[in-house]
């Protein structure tokens, strides 16, 4: 490892081969192998390693950044960077970015929109970015890499605490106890930045690696044969972060607007119709929704709940800084949707003429509820990923206020989330039943099998 000479950069490194396929034989032995069969080829190659602090911007506005002392991130292309960033990693801004493969933590992919962040799949340990590019050089295909438009930054982008943290004194606390400056959050999408700065604060704070692979190598895949199976193993790579925008959306969309006219469901809301199409994307995995983080993996949860639960800090005494994070549906725990954070890629709520979140969450139920008598009863295209997908969640809806005797038992009193749902339960501390995120959400709930003797 040898650390660049210039003083703006942190956390920053070169790596050679040796030490770089010790990174990747713990994540992909496969691949790692491949490299290790070109080792006399590739071994006077640079590897740069990164190590980015939460909330710090890995890919923004079709650049790739690094970050530097004191906080902020400067562009790989930045031509003021030294030779051997300039030589090795600086490729064509928007279209060539260099390739990055994930060492650990979780990331999401976004766009931020006016006052509202968009949702998109998130990026895991072992997956890779940027490679779109070389599939379509080796391919001989025009680069698609210049029209996307979708953000990283290291971790949850769109976390935030439950419970309201928007009072006066025990935000001054807070910044005052970790010597931080940010001000107090309006909203959900605007929490991730004190969690950036409470990071920061400490002093082994989290990170999240990324390697990127030097120029000379990917040049090497496109035009040299004898590095086919190295060019193969990054394409499996590449494949395994696959979701429906990549390879079934096209009948997938088609599917759902089938299933959408015959349950008679297009005369209702254009915005409603535009959620309960969300919630389908998610179960098919193509956007993620929302669950209680319940480890390290996209942002620093014991910090931040200590943070916040402590009277040296904000001083939460009655509900407990329960966290939200980004999380894709994978059939095994439930995600959460709210109609008071709209994600969702079509956002046209002017639509709906109503004026109350519970009127809304009751056309997205109806929806969803004739939608999937639908698919259960009268779809017939039983290899349809739609259905393979929709036959195997439920839906449930809260709100503070369900109103039991206009709605029956469509809602359910949000009050019943943490006994539904043990991640929420902390024991000792209460459930923040009228927060605003579950002032009417859905619950995205894998179906459990049928027991059988």
């Amino acid at each position: 490892m040898q650390n660049i000479k210039d003083g703006r950069l942190q956390n920053t490194y070169i790596y050679n081969l040796s030490e770089v396929l010790d990174l990747i034989s713990v994540i992909n032995p496969t691949f790692s192998k491949r490299i290790q069969e070109k080792y006399n080829q590739l071994k006077d190659f640079p590897f740069l390693v990164v190590n980015y602090p939460f909330g710090e911007r890995i890919i923004h506005k079709r650049d790739v950044f690094l970050p530097i002392a004191g906080g902020g991130s400067i562009s790989v292309n930045n031509q003021s960077l030294p030779p051997i960033i300039r030589d090795n990693f600086s490729y064509t801004k928007g279209v060539n970015n260099p390739v990055g493969l994930i060492l650990n933590k979780e990331s999401e992919f976004y766009l931020s929109m006016a006052n509202r962040i968009v949702s998109y799949p998130t990026i895991n340990v072992g997956q890779m970015f940027g490679f779109v590019h070389i599939v379509d050089a080796v391919m001989k295909k025009k680069s698609k890499a210049s029209v996307s438009i979708w953000n990283l930054d290291a971790g949850a982008r769109t976390s935030f605490i439950l419970p309201k943290i928007s009072e006066n004194n025990s935000h001054t606390n807070l910044l005052r106890t970790y010597r931080i400056d940010v001000e107090k959050p309006s909203s959900y999408t605007d929490q991730s930045k004190i969690f950036s700065a409470l990071n920061n604060s400490i002093n082994n704070p989290w990170t999240q690696s990324v390697l990127y692979f030097p120029r000379q190598l990917l040049e090497r895949i496109k035009t040299d044969p004898t590095f086919l199976e190295i060019y193969q193993e990054m394409c499996n790579i590449h494949r395994s972060s696959y979701n429906i925008w990549h390879n079934t959306y096209t009948k997938w969309d088609n599917d759902l607007a089938l299933v959408f006219q015959e349950a008679k469901i297009n005369k209702l809301s254009g915005y409603a119709i535009n959620i309960a199409k969300h919630i389908y994307l998610t179960i098919a995995g193509g956007v993620s929704c929302f669950a209680p983080a319940t480890d390290e993996n996209m942002l620093p949860k014991k910090l931040i709940e200590k943070a916040y639960s402590t009277q040296e800090g904000y001083g939460l005494s009655q509900y407990w800084p329960t966290i939200m994070q980004p999380k894709q549906f994978d059939f095994k725990e439930p995600v959460y949707y709210s109609i008071s954070l709209p994600t969702l890629i079509n956002y046209n709520p002017e639509t709906f003429t109503e004026k109350t979140s519970i009127a809304l969450l009751v056309e997205v139920a109806t929806i969803l509820d004739r939608c999937q008598k639908y698919l259960i009863n009268k779809f017939d295209d039983y290899e349809s990923f739609l259905y393979e997908t929709a036959i195997k969640v439920k839906f449930s809806f809260y709100h503070d206020d369900p109103n039991p005797q206009k709605y029956r038992n469509l809602i359910k009193n949000s009050t019943l989330i943490p006994e539904e749902d043990s991640r929420f339960y902390k024991k000792g501390w209460a459930f923040p039943a009228h927060s605003q995120f579950v002032r009417g959400c859905i619950k995205i709930e894998p179906l459990q099998p049928p027991i059988t003797n």
